[in-house]
């Protein structure tokens, strides 16, 4: 289990500390200061500032903490929409593997019912709606208890979150220059093509999209000890992840399906003496889920007659050729 330490904000704004020699704008120095500086809140990973004022904090050129910026969001470990004043560390609620990290479990149901009273103070824009979907998740990880008390405490601002729904991918973009500009390095600015078509970008990958899409690969990996993907290296698994990731985000966010429904769906594509064989990616889980949803909805067959009748009915439905 890793270790962590609590960190006084104050340390930042503290007389002492600023009169030490500043670090020059780098990656890592404001990773530091996005995970402990007076900008935080108590809801884990949201920091409510702008880049104006964040690179003021630190000392720097508005340049220079843009490019520092720049760092962390292609490594995606946060996202910004400069226009709302809010940065998001993209994995602070749930970790690698897709658990709750620990830093960020509270220590009661009160403690998430206390996140609400924040809420109202978070600035309104798209990556407040994101991350008000990964609070939900977490909450629901975390056990019923939890999820009860944010189900209660942020049911209102899950009905203004329905109401008003915000494609994610319409974050702010471009590079702009000037106090009051409203950029955004969430994502990137797209460049244009010679045809003069922007190309789509794709929202950076969640810690829950990774983790499933991770669930599925090793699952397959297991089942098929001799294929291609069991014998990858970790490094191409991660790669391969990352990429089937995006199916997974799009089977949470377009098709509304929760992260608890999606990882019980790769478990039991996976267990299914058929599916097991035909379900090899993230996009053709996603592509068969009706399929899968409707033969997991089925009752268990008793052996002998029910069988050969389950294997007709796979058969008429081109589940079998």
């Amino acid at each position: 289990m890793s270790r962590y330490r609590k960190v006084e904000v104050a340390t930042w704004t503290d007389e002492r500390f600023r009169e030490l020699t500043p670090a020059p704008p780098n990656g890592q120095t404001l990773w530091l200061y996005l995970l402990t500086g007076q900008r935080t809140t108590a809801l884990p990973g949201l920091v409510i500032a702008n880049e104006l004022v964040m690179a003021s904090d630190l000392g720097w050129s508005v340049e220079a903490f843009r490019e520092a910026f720049q760092e962390v969001f292609a490594k995606g470990m946060a996202e910004a929409s400069w226009k709302g004043g809010l940065v998001v560390l993209t994995k602070a609620l749930f970790d690698s593997t897709g658990d709750p990290r620990e830093t960020a479990r509270p220590q009661s149901p009160n403690v998430i019912r206390s996140w609400a009273k924040a809420w109202d103070e978070v600035p309104d824009c798209d990556l407040k709606n994101k991350y008000l979907l990964r609070l939900e998740s977490f909450s629901k990880a975390l056990g019923e208890a939890f999820s009860k008390a944010f189900a209660e405490a942020f049911r209102k601002a899950l009905a203004k979150a329905s109401r008003h729904p915000s494609p994610i991918q319409e974050q702010d973009t471009g590079t702009g220059t000037g106090a009051g500009s409203g950029i955004s390095l969430s994502p990137p600015p797209a460049r244009t093509s010679r045809a003069g078509k922007v190309p789509k970008v794709k929202p950076p990958a969640s810690p829950e999209s990774e983790a499933a899409a991770r669930r599925l690969l090793d699952r397959i990996a297991v089942n098929v000890p001799a294929s291609t993907l069991a014998g990858l290296p970790e490094s191409a698994k991660r790669d391969k992840a990352r990429k089937w990731a995006d199916a997974f985000r799009l089977l949470h966010e377009r098709d509304g399906h929760s992260w608890e429904e999606i990882n019980a769906m790769v478990d039991w594509c996976q267990e299914d003496q058929f599916w097991k064989s035909n379900i090899l990616s993230g996009d053709k889980l996603r592509e068969k889920w009706d399929q899968l949803a409707a033969k997991k909805a089925q009752p268990v067959r008793s052996r002998g007659g029910g069988e050969g009748l389950d294997y007709l009915a796979q058969i008429a439905s081109g589940e079998r050729p």
